[in-house]
């Protein structure tokens, strides 16, 4: 019998890690992982350091500075996105630990890795999968171990927490369900609440500067907050991600290129999400018995964190609350290993996991939903020997080889019209339209038979003259 788990056990290892690998390309990356590549590729150290803490993600980036020593600066995607793959075996010894004691069947690991979240961020220069390993981490020791309330697991808390604020500024919400958890268990006793915020004291000396520093950041970053913030969190946790529109015509709430597919897919998915609210309901007495602490604190995270975006009218996305992810997982397969003794529950089941999976399939191999095509843009631009280029994003067209600023971009002063004017002029001039720094008027300009419009690639537009 032993053997034989222990086989099933490796088993599954070998699938997450062939996900995880199968996860990563040598595609083109978004702006926001060229800005955050480019330093520590470029091998300055100060300029690392001083644009790491602008961008609130200090350890990270000096991560990438040394993977790019480690790797001989190949300064490849493919290469520079594998540094979220050191991160798999520990990520997949906290889901084991968690399984465990659960008492899950280890098949439910594979719900860690399936999921369009993480197969999405594997394929990213960003933080993420990091932060993932080191959120699986936390909320092992804050929900799931036995002695919550020891010395050493409070310091393990803590450290953790320095090292996750170190990577990346979000992590410092995680603090909240650890705090309500810490409140609701031992509320009748001070002593204990006594030692858990004397420990917390003494290592917020080492990150209370940084969280100060990364608030500041975060309040100058006014993106804009509403509605559609907290449904695009809810479509992503759910997995939503890679049946629906992009991420790009979501939050543009740009719903032309909507398709028959999209609904389609959308609606099975929703019948399914309906069906295990229902059979959840049903079982609300003993899913809250057992759910009710884990509940109370995701709750409370999310009120915390959407409340602090709509004072300070930040636009929070489904990647800042990844810290929350695997709490939110934990409760999800709590109540799926609940609900799945009935077995009329069993096909709602299968539905919303084939079209889980179906999510991060497209996640992956659909181009539609991959990055801006800045790659695609500067070949296009290569291969035509374009030298008459207008363009109106000012985040530089790179070499993909070397990762070169190439700058060809209009001054932000120009207008709609002035650019309209400009092109209408210059016959020999090729105009490159980034849909995020253009007005929907300006993007929506040229659908006129005046004109050539090339829209293969993601989030640009080529237009040229007839």
């Amino acid at each position: 019998m032993k053997k034989k788990k222990n086989f099933k056990l490796i088993f599954i290892i070998i699938i997450i890690f062939m996900i995880s690998i199968i996860s990563i390309t040598n595609g083109g990356m978004w702006g926001d992982e060229i800005v955050r590549v480019f330093d520590p590729i470029s091998g300055n150290l100060l300029n690392t350091i001083k644009t790491s803490l602008g961008y609130a993600q200090p350890g990270y980036m000096l991560y990438m500075f040394l993977w790019e020593r480690l790797t001989f600066s190949s300064m490849n995607e493919l290469i520079i996105r594998c540094s979220n793959l050191l991160f798999i075996p520990i990520t997949i010894f906290y889901v084991y630990k968690i399984v465990k004691a659960k008492n899950w069947n280890l098949w439910f690991m594979l719900l860690f890795f399936i999921h369009p979240m993480f197969v999405y961020y594997m394929n990213e220069a960003t933080p993420y999968i990091i932060v993932y390993t080191l959120s699986l981490a936390f909320i092992y020791h804050v929900f799931i171990v036995d002695d919550f309330n020891s010395v050493s697991n409070i310091i393990k808390i803590n450290l953790i927490y320095l090292i996750g604020v170190f990577v990346h500024f979000i992590f410092g919400f995680i603090i909240i369900p650890y705090i309500v958890k810490c409140l609701l268990e031992n509320y009748r006793n001070k002593e204990i609440i006594l030692k858990h915020i004397k420990i917390l004291l003494i290592f917020s000396i080492l990150y209370a500067p940084l969280l100060i520093l990364y608030i500041i950041n975060l309040k100058s970053t006014t993106t804009g907050f509403g509605l559609k913030n907290i449904a695009y969190v809810l479509y992503g946790f759910l997995g939503m991600a890679g049946i629906g529109l992009s991420r790009n015509n979501l939050r543009a709430l740009d719903f032309n290129n909507i398709s028959i597919n999209h609904i389609i897919s959308l609606f099975i998915m929703t019948i399914a999400c309906i069906g295990l609210l229902y059979f959840a309901l049903k079982n609300i007495k003993n899913i809250l018995r057992d759910e009710k602490k884990y509940l109370i604190c995701l709750a409370i995270y999310f009120i915390v964190i959407f409340g602090v975006a709509f004072v300070i009218h930040f636009g929070v996305w489904e990647r800042h609350c990844f810290t929350i992810f695997p709490l939110f997982m934990i409760i999800f397969i709590d109540i799926l290993n609940k609900i799945s003794k009935n077995k009329n529950c069993l096909l709602f089941i299968s539905i919303y996991l084939i079209m889980l999976i179906f999510s991060s399939i497209n996640i992956r191999f659909n181009y539609y939903y991959q990055c801006d095509d800045y790659k695609g843009i500067y070949e296009y631009v290569k291969e035509n020997n374009l030298s008459n280029i207008m363009s109106n994003y000012n985040t530089k067209i790179y070499s993909i080889n070397d990762l070169t600023k190439k700058n060809i971009y209009l001054d932000d002063s120009y207008s709609d019209n002035d650019i309209i004017n400009q092109f209408k002029k210059s016959k020999k001039t090729t105009l490159i339209l980034f849909e995020k720094n253009s007005s929907k008027y300006l993007y929506n300009y040229f659908k006129n038979e005046d004109y050539i419009i090339n829209n293969n690639y993601n989030s640009f537009k080529i237009i040229t003259h007839k």
